[in-house]
């Protein structure tokens, strides 16, 4: 069942959890937005409506999520675990450079670039890349 409202200037639309976590990792990072009571919504193309899960629900969603999982639903606390950003599966680290951690998905044959920086790891660690 999906709620309308209204919220300022924007049409609020409160639909199921997973629908909003589809449309979260299909939006752009500036598309991603958290309300005022903590909820993460998506805004729209052209900024009118506002994509987001009911407040009871977010309630209880939060109680699963840990801190080091946040919304980005990492699925892990370690920072070199990742999920695959287009099929949600496990991926795999599949080089370890200087700066860079490169991640791979078995299912979908994706490839992904972290820096060490939010990855974890020893920057400096690892295999220099050829230019």
């Amino acid at each position: 069942m999906v709620m309308l409202s209204r919220l300022g200037n924007w049409t609020l639309v409160e639909d199921r959890w997973d629908l909003l976590v589809a449309n979260w990792k299909r939006a752009p990072i500036s598309k991603r937005i958290v309300l005022t009571d903590g909820r993460p919504a998506v805004l729209s193309k052209d900024g009118s409506v506002v994509s987001t899960v009911p407040i009871p629900v977010w309630r209880e969603q939060r109680k699963r999520l840990t801190k080091a999982e946040d919304f980005h639903l990492v699925g892990s606390s370690s920072k070199r675990q990742r999920l695959c950003e287009l099929c949600n599966a496990p991926l795999k680290v599949s080089k370890e450079y200087t700066h860079a951690w490169t991640f791979a998905c078995e299912v979908c044959k994706s490839v992904e670039i972290h820096g060490k920086a939010q990855a974890g790891g020893t920057i400096g660690a690892g295999e220099v890349e050829k230019s």
